[in-house]
């Protein structure tokens, strides 16, 4: 209900209101329902808010300072007595939380790279639980329950993880007036992050890679170009023919897929070759590795669009029962690539900071600005010797 106050709002009052934390509302005493709202950014919005059909319904009329509180005023008035007079729509039926996730993940989420990594989280571990559910019914002891049940699975990260896209997801629903609270509020992080350092041990990639060549296709060999290539998990995964230069022996990674939004070229090694010319290319897709081979025309006889594989974590425990080596992650690949350049091989940092295509690396400062070199030379020696290096292990 709009709240009784006994002040009216002033230009002062609107003008010198900051942000906070949490967005909050001032109401004015003059028209009862007409006020401003401070969003979390500092942004302010005029509102009427009044019941409509039995139900509390809010408008937004406009943003200070573009409309000034005098007329502001005036059409919040106008506005509240369209509402008495039954001339505007009661707010539609109260949505489930999967219904606005849906929209959520197009509207908010769809130009993010991260879309596929936070649709997977909410389709695994939030829509079983809390999709059904309204979603002003949701609390904040349901969000709890949901984030210490994954905690206790032993999924301690990815309670951190799927706690930040719930977040971010409700924090979006409170700018589309579809909440007026975050129930996520004052959750804390329920798992405490220690930065890894884990590097594999040379024995170690040579088990490894043994065990990739036994568990075959498609993940054996994406687990050794990972290895080969030192690039990211996705970009590997999503790797395309099209990229793939072979009287080159280069890998161009388009803008649209690297993580810094820059393209970037991988130097293929004669061992990351081999295993790239070892593989069957699909018919239907562009993919290198496409998640599937058994596909299923759709009702217009059309072929699906194939999507990279995922499925990480069972092919990962895969490979572990099969080489012996635990307690490593993918991403402990890339930062044993680096080590090993540098340390095993003698290779420039700067150079190592080039193949892992760092948004920063190694040159920082003035020196940053003006060392414009790409290397490409330099990063094909390396990945050559970082290639005959890894064949060695094995």
């Amino acid at each position: 209900m709009p709240k009784t106050v006994e002040r009216n709002l002033t230009d002062n009052t609107i003008r010198s209101a900051q942000a906070k934390k949490a967005r909050y509302d001032i109401y004015d005493a003059q028209v009862r329902g007409f006020g401003v709202r401070v969003g979390t950014s500092g942004t302010k919005s005029w509102f009427v808010m009044t019941r409509v059909g039995g139900q509390m319904t809010r408008r937004t009329i406009g943003h200070y300072p573009r409309i000034g509180l005098k007329e502001a005023r005036i059409r919040g008035a106008e506005e509240l007595a369209k509402m008495a007079r039954g001339e505007v729509e009661a707010p539609a039926k109260r949505q489930y939380l999967h219904e606005v996730c849906q929209e959520w993940l197009q509207r908010d989420q769809g130009s993010n790279r991260t879309v596929s990594q936070v649709k997977n989280a909410m389709e695994l571990h939030v829509l079983p639980k809390l999709g059904p559910r309204r979603l002003d019914s949701i609390k904040k002891a349901d969000v709890l329950k949901l984030i210490d049940g994954i905690r206790d699975s032993g999924a301690e990260v990815q309670a951190n993880r799927v706690l930040a896209f719930i977040r971010r997801f409700f924090n979006w629903c409170l700018e589309r007036d579809y909440l007026d609270k975050n129930p996520t509020a004052g959750i804390a992080k329920p798992t405490k992050e220690v930065a890894r350092d884990r590097v594999l041990s040379p024995v170690e990639i040579g088990h490894i890679l043994r065990a990739a060549d036994k568990i075959g296709y498609p993940f054996g060999p994406f687990m050794e170009l990972l290895l080969l290539t030192g690039q990211r998990r996705d970009e590997v995964a999503g790797m395309s023919w099209s990229e793939i230069n072979f009287a080159e022996r280069v890998w161009v990674l388009p803008s649209s897929r690297s993580k810094n939004g820059k393209a970037h070229t991988v130097h293929l090694s004669e061992a990351a070759l081999s295993v790239l010319e070892s593989l069957p290319k699909i018919e239907g897709t562009d993919l290198v590795f496409p998640a599937t081979r058994v596909r299923r025309k759709e009702p217009d006889g059309s072929m699906p669009v194939l999507r990279p594989i995922s499925g990480f974590s069972v092919a990962k425990r895969r490979l572990d029962e099969a080489s012996g080596v635990a307690g490593w992650t993918l991403h402990d690949l890339r930062r044993s690539f680096a080590t090993h350049c540098t340390e095993k091989l003698g290779l420039s940092p700067v150079v190592i900071d080039k193949i892992l295509n760092h948004q920063s690396g190694a040159v920082r400062g003035v020196a940053a600005v003006y060392q414009r070199g790409m290397y490409l030379e330099e990063r094909r020696v390396a990945m050559e010797a970082w290639g005959c290096w890894v064949v060695g292990a094995a």
